[in-house]
């Protein structure tokens, strides 16, 4: 049976995701685990070159609880993560996808701006109200992310508001952003309506 935090631990995460429509879990991932899971996605990057016959480099490669199950599945099955899931959702959680992601140098952008403000898989325009999520995305992160490496934006609050973008704007800074400045070993929880963006990256590295 997979241990999960009881509600005493959760409660602080579950009332930022309330709030804000996010929760940030600090120093969650230890060093020897981002070790393995950046030695990881070389490996995995690798094999899915050879077996696509292609050169470039995927943003992302799924599948990862089946392919490396000793290294994901502590993850996925994080008593905190897993107890604020449930404690947020319901008791029935179930895993949609696990995958090692990686975002290229740009070679054109000189500014980091957003790549795309959008809400996630079964996202829509909320009512003025809070709703439970339908799903929640845990992004972990595997290195420091400065302004150049393309810090992640947020829109506080827009989970349980109205707000639309104009096409225009999606590529843009806007007003009311969030930067999140995150580190190695972080994790943040994104309610699937909450807007947001990854920036672009404008640094000499992956």
């Amino acid at each position: 049976m997979i241990e999960v935090a009881n509600g005493d631990a959760t409660e602080k995460y579950i009332q930022d995701l309330r709030s804000d429509g996010y929760a940030i879990f600090r120093a969650l991932i230890e060093r020897e685990c981002a070790a393995s899971l950046r030695r990881l996605r070389a490996v995995v990057v690798d094999d899915w070159r050879y077996m696509s016959g292609l050169e470039l480099i995927p943003d992302a490669v799924g599948a990862m609880l089946e392919r490396a199950p000793r290294i994901i599945f502590p993850l996925v099955s994080h008593p905190l993560l897993l107890g604020f899931a449930e404690a947020a959702m319901g008791p029935v959680v179930q895993l949609d996808s696990a995958v090692l992601a990686g975002d290229p140098p740009s070679s054109t952008a000189e500014v980091n701006g957003p790549v795309m403000w959008h809400r996630d898989r079964f996202g829509s325009v909320p009512p003025d109200e809070y709703v439970k999520p339908a799903s929640i995305v845990f992004i972990g992160y595997l290195q420091d992310m400065t302004i150049e490496m393309g810090q992640l934006r947020v829109i506080p609050g827009s989970h349980r508001r109205p707000d639309r973008l104009p096409a225009s704007s999606i590529r843009l800074d806007v007003e009311n952003q969030r930067r999140l400045e995150l580190g190695a070993g972080d994790v943040v929880a994104l309610h699937h309506n909450l807007l947001h963006s990854g920036g672009v990256n404008t640094s000499d590295r992956e």
